[in-house]
């Protein structure tokens, strides 16, 4: 995505939810995110061990 794609007031979003060990796939997305989020781009990461950890805290 840039900066010219997106249209004034339009939102861009994505997710990744992964699982250790990563992937050479998602080590070269984790190293590019930078460029989307300077564009722009609203990037959550879901780590499913600490969801986990937070939901057996309650």
């Amino acid at each position: 995505m840039s900066r010219a794609a997106a249209a004034p007031g339009a939102a861009w979003a994505g997710s990744t939810s992964f699982t250790r060990p990563l992937t050479d796939h998602l080590r070269f997305e984790f190293a590019h995110y930078r460029h989307s989020i300077a564009a722009g781009e609203d990037i959550r990461i879901l780590d499913p061990p600490f969801l986990e950890f937070l939901e057996e805290r309650g």
